[in-house]
């Protein structure tokens, strides 16, 4: 019978090494992959066994050959040893091997011939050393503790100076010599500490010193002289699978909970999210602080630790303090602090950063400016009345250059340098306030009063302050939280403390000239997506329209979740929970991901990359979204307390009040984002495929639908040499069983394609492949949505397209309570 051989692969990846300065070998199933790190290509796979799966790769410390390397690979109760030629990574296969017993080791050693031999340590606490070129053994020897293993480290050069550490069932990790005359070797050293099974067992390059990973969730470092724990580390949400010494400054270790963390000094230095579950593998490289990890979805990925700052004392910050008694600043009558008479201390109300400089409203009235570069004050305004004991302050967040000041009789002061430009645009003291630069020398700028009245204006510098509209609420209790206005001015975002997205289109609408906002437009509110994060409040927008007009709209709450949605250009017929729909606009949810454990409290677009300022635990964080990376880490006050984060394109500069003190840090931006050799595919089990052809910009395209554990629909691209994730969003709330393409209907004049998928809780939905947001992309919208039986228990099992009448389909579906 003729064997289907897989065109395509994408395994959970459970082993990686690096060969050289710039290959990498990781495991892809059964099958090992090289990839060129610095070309970021795979470069070739080699099918090493026919159905065993990759638990080891291990190259020869010694070339025997400098542009050829022999690896030993193994899995299961099998080995082998494969060549690969440095130059074009060719990879010879070899001899498959077979033991009596799990391989839980492996190391390359040298004889008495000073020949190079292969030592496995294997689940019973045994060690034998093979013959690398005909698999015979050539010593074995017995520890005296007979135990399992659940993992095994070996170190030494040569058969006589070999050792290993034992990591077994009983939370242990045993150290012995290998070499020995008796007939069973003793324990040299035994640890004690870990509560629960050892996973992970590794030493350093020096030999000296032991990391240990477990099922209690910690990574412990022994000394080995000392015979006990130099470090405890806790952090990871599950299991410790992996640990490894880099550079020797830093640990990383890998966790059941997806992330890989980097310990330095005992202390989490960084935290990097690769994938959803399972980072089953981590390799450093030789030669330099480069960390590659293998994840359970299949991904492969390359990083460099040390690569961000990160600040851990408040007084590592540079503070700046309001002048003292003794500067005048050249205006009368300033009220002093209470040492020199005055009723009540001058102290921060508000403040506003730019990259030079920092701009600082105090609860007298007075708006100061101090300099960086000399350290020095300037006043820019004295005693503005409407300013005392009260101020709400704003910032532009990209270039740095304007500042907005919100005062109680309404009046919004913009500033500029020493410049001032001023109107009167409400009749009650300003709520809340945010400002955008929309091109050079022109702003937007959102106010929000006391009675709830939202007023969009437009400043251009060196011309005149107009009203562009004033904003429709559509429930009296809708509290404005943020806000954001796209670069030609044609959309406007809202979140609210309630959770809710709304979303305005300006159109045609004329802006008003002057400050006449009764005369003003009212702009009605297009969609709506309610609670879009819950109850939790909307802290961040942000939108965007690209060069053929489509718009993308991404919100951060106090949540921790990122939520990125997009414009349709058609209604669904029954608008499923990804979708919402007012008038002629269509709101889809295009992503969500969680960002963080704490809240987001603004959302960057920096060179492409979107960032997220984040607080959790007294700590303010720089995310990147897509990477999930923190770029910057600093302790702070909180997100209770006044903060700003002024972002460029190679840098960033933060700030926040913390004890009446302004506090302030510039930070260079990090650049040592993953680079995803491989795309992960799925970390849970893929419960349905369904394999289909579709047109995207004029010329056909092989996409796989994927349906799984997780509830997560993932449309896979196929490639010559791999697959890509075109998209990957939940659509379900539990398990996906089944999923059914329906052929091309006929809508609107155009051929759409439709797709069904079923499962756990009865849900039934019917989506549609949309690719007219891009000439290469394709993304799924919700389209309609089968009611849901009352009992939860019930799953659908099977469906099937029986019958079709133009734009109607007839749907049968197999119900696990025979129905």
């Amino acid at each position: 019978m003729p064997r289907l051989v897989p065109q395509y692969r994408r395994l959970p990846s459970t082993a990686i090494a690096f060969l050289s300065d710039n290959l990498l070998a990781a495991a892809n199933g059964s099958t090992i992959d090289i990839y060129d790190v610095q070309l970021k290509t795979l470069i070739c796979s080699c099918a090493v066994f026919d159905s065993v799966r990759i638990h080891g790769i291990v190259a020869q410390l010694g070339d025997v050959d400098s542009r050829c390397i022999e690896v030993l690979v193994f899995g299961s109760k099998q080995w082998t040893v494969i060549r690969v030629h440095l130059d074009n990574a060719l990879v010879e296969p070899s001899t498959v091997f077979y033991t009596e017993d799990w391989i839980k080791a492996g190391h390359w050693v040298q004889d008495d011939k000073q020949m190079w031999q292969v030592a496995l340590a294997l689940a019973h606490n045994q060690v034998l050393v093979m013959d690398s070129t005909h698999g015979n053994s050539i010593y074995n020897v017995q520890c005296a503790e007979r135990c399992i293993l659940y993992a095994a480290a070996l170190y030494g050069a040569t058969m006589q100076t070999l050792v290993i550490a034992a990591g077994t069932v009983f939370n242990k990790v045993l150290v012995w010599d290998a070499w020995t005359k008796d007939t069973e070797a003793q324990v040299r050293v035994q640890l004690s500490g870990h509560e629960g099974v050892v996973f992970g067992v590794r030493f350093s390059k020096d030999g000296r010193r032991i990391m240990s990973t477990s099922d209690d969730r910690s990574v412990r470092v022994w000394n080995l002289d000392e015979k006990c724990a130099e470090a405890v580390l806790y952090g990871h949400g599950a299991r410790v699978w992996s640990c490894v010494e880099v550079g020797g400054d830093w640990l990383v270790s890998a966790s059941e909970d997806g992330t890989c963390r980097v310990w330095r000094s005992g202390e989490t230095e960084d935290v990097w999210r690769l994938c959803p579950k399972n980072v089953w593998a981590v390799a450093a490289h030789r030669n330099g602080c480069m960390v590659a990890a293998a994840c359970g979805d299949g991904a492969v990925c390359v990083w460099t630790v040390g690569g961000r700052q990160r600040i851990e004392q408040i007084d590592d910050l540079d503070t700046i303090t309001l002048p003292g008694p003794e500067q005048t600043l050249n205006w009368p009558d300033r009220d002093m602090d209470p040492a020199s008479g005055s009723k009540e201390r001058e102290f921060i109300r508000g403040f506003a950063l730019t990259w030079d400089s920092a701009l600082v409203v105090t609860n007298h009235g007075h708006i100061l400016r101090h300099s960086t570069a000399n350290n020095s004050w300037h006043v820019v305004a004295a005693k503005y009345g409407a300013l005392s004991g009260y101020a709400m302050v704003a910032a532009e967040s990209k270039a740095g250059k304007v500042a907005a000041v919100g005062m109680r009789d309404g009046t919004v002061l913009l500033v500029c340098g020493n410049s001032i430009r001023s109107a009167q645009l409400h009749t009650c003291s300003v709520q809340w306030l945010t400002v955008m630069q929309r091109s050079d020398n022109v702003y937007d700028v959102i106010t929000v009063d006391n009675s709830g009245d939202i007023v969009w204006s437009l400043v251009t510098w060196d011309a005149v302050w107009q009203v562009v509209a004033r904003i429709e609420r559509p429930t009296a209790g809708m509290r404005v939280a943020s806000a954001a206005v796209s670069h030609d001015g044609q959309w406007l975002v809202i979140g609210s403390a309630t959770g809710s997205v709304y979303v305005y289109k300006h159109g045609d609408v004329k802006t008003i000239d002057g400050l006449r906002t009764d005369t003003a437009t009212v702009l009605r509110v297009a969609c709506v997506w309610p609670q879009a994060h819950g109850r939790h409040t909307v802290s961040a927008m942000s939108v965007d329209v690209d060069a053929k007009g489509n718009v993308r709209i991404v919100s951060g709450g106090r949540d921790g979740w990122v939520r990125t949605f997009s414009m349709l250009d058609s209604i669904p017929v029954d608008a499923a929970p990804d979708s919402v729909c007012v008038g002629d606009v269509v709101l889809h949810c295009t992503s969500h991901v969680q960002v963080t454990r704490g809240w987001i409290e603004q959302l960057l677009c920096v060179d492409g990359r979107l960032l997220a300022v984040t607080f959790f635990r007294k700590r303010l964080e720089l995310v990147d979204v897509e990477a999930a990376h923190i770029v910057v880490s600093t302790v702070c006050a909180g997100g209770a307390k006044l903060w700003q984060v002024v972002v460029g394109s190679a840098e960033v500069r933060i700030g926040f009040v913390k004890s009446g003190l302004l506090r302030t840090v510039c930070a260079p931006l990090s650049q040592s984002a993953p680079i995803m050799l491989a795309t992960g595919i799925s970390a849970t089990d893929i419960r349905a495929v369904c394999a289909i052809d579709v047109q995207v910009g004029g010329h056909q395209m092989h996409v796989a639908l994927l349906g799984g554990e997780d509830g997560h629909i993932r449309i896979i691209k196929c490639n010559d040499t791999q697959l890509d994730v075109l998209a990957n969003v939940r659509r379900h709330r539990s398990v996906i069983r089944c999923i059914q393409s329906i052929p091309s209907i006929c809508l609107d004049g155009n051929a759409n394609r439709f797709v069904l998928s079923a499962g756990a809780g009865s849900e039934l939905r019917c989506w549609r492949l949309d690719s007219s947001s891009s000439d290469d992309a394709l993304y799924s919208v919700d389209w309609a949505q089968a009611p849901v039986l009352d009992d939860r228990d019930i799953r659908i099992m099977g469906i099937a397209v029986v019958h079709r009448e133009l734009s109607i389909v007839w749907i049968a579906a197999v119900y696990s309570d025979a129905s």
